[in-house]
């Protein structure tokens, strides 16, 4: 009888091992999860919905090492994989799947906004939302941008709305800063292509008729940094 409890007991034991092990994982990767968003705004929750399965593991101390997420974005399906580690040895691996859900505010139109219009903050409102946004949902109105698209009343603005407000257009005059190591010349040139503050446009030099590539520092200006006597 008293072989049969301590077999009993031995067998519970190692049952709730296991279980132990999963829990400890399971929260490692909501912990994990966690960390990854306080980098970004809203507030995020996240739910295991999948349990981790463990390969059998030889004796020893278990530990786990988050590798790496399933996808950048924490809000839907996704899982943490996670390295498994037997007394500091690697023994395998295993990913624990999660939901996230976001809460925060996105912005949505009060207005219908035509293609090219520059959205303010009379036409916009901030509302609250918990759940799964739409990609590339905007909690913040940017400056600097414009439609790309036409959009309705009552529409949640998206990344993919928007586009950046050229600085200069093909056939301006732009002022452009040529600089090579110390030397800095500024020289006229004119615009062969359009482009928002930060991109590349294309450059007509009036006296020599070379084009070049300079990046759009503001409205009619751009700077050329001339490498190998190339920009």
């Amino acid at each position: 009888m008293r072989i049969l409890l301590i077999l009993f007991l031995g067998a519970l034991l190692g049952a709730a091992e296991p279980d132990m092990l999963i829990e400890g994982l399971k929260e490692q990767a909501i912990n994990y999860a966690q960390s990854q968003a306080d980098a970004t705004g809203g507030n995020y929750t996240f739910l295991v919905v999948l349990p981790p399965k463990l390969p059998t593991l030889r004796k020893g101390k278990v530990s786990f090492q988050a590798s790496h997420l399933s996808k950048s974005d924490l809000m839907g399906r996704f899982f943490v994989a996670f390295r498994i580690l037997v007394d500091g040895a690697p023994a395998g691996i295993c990913r624990v799947d999660l939901e996230g859900r976001w809460s925060g505010k996105l912005i949505r139109t009060l207005a219908a906004l035509p293609r090219k219009a520059v959205p303010d903050a009379t036409q916009v409102e901030e509302v609250p939302f918990e759940g799964t946004p739409p990609p590339g949902a905007l909690s913040s109105l940017p400056e600097g941008f414009r439609m790309r698209v036409p959009v309705g009343i009552g529409r949640t603005l998206t990344r993919a709305d928007l586009e950046p407000i050229p600085l200069i257009s093909a056939g301006d005059r732009v002022r452009v800063e040529l600089n090579w190591g110390p030397i800095a010349i500024s020289s006229e040139a004119i615009a062969r292509s359009t482009g928002a503050k930060g991109e590349r446009i294309r450059l007509e030099m009036p006296s020599t008729k070379k084009m070049i590539f300079a990046s759009v520092i503001a409205p009619g200006e751009a700077r050329a940094d001339w490498m190998g006597g190339r920009p």
